[in-house]
């Protein structure tokens, strides 16, 4: 039996056929309009106050 499956697997190897591998290239057009996180964060009259009725 494992004789068998040797001569079969020596089969399949000799009719393999072997395909190069091809490679692929992306291009993206990315236009960068300011630098990424100079101001990550910009908010103006902001106000914050605790209601006078909540209880600690």
């Amino acid at each position: 039996m494992a004789q068998d499956r040797e001569k079969k697997l020596e089969k399949l190897l000799a009719d393999r056929i072997e395909i190069a591998p091809t490679t692929k290239k992306i291009n993206l057009g990315i236009l960068i309009n300011r630098e990424s996180g100079t101001i990550p964060l910009k908010i103006s009259n902001l106000s914050f106050n605790y209601d006078k009725n909540s209880s600690k």
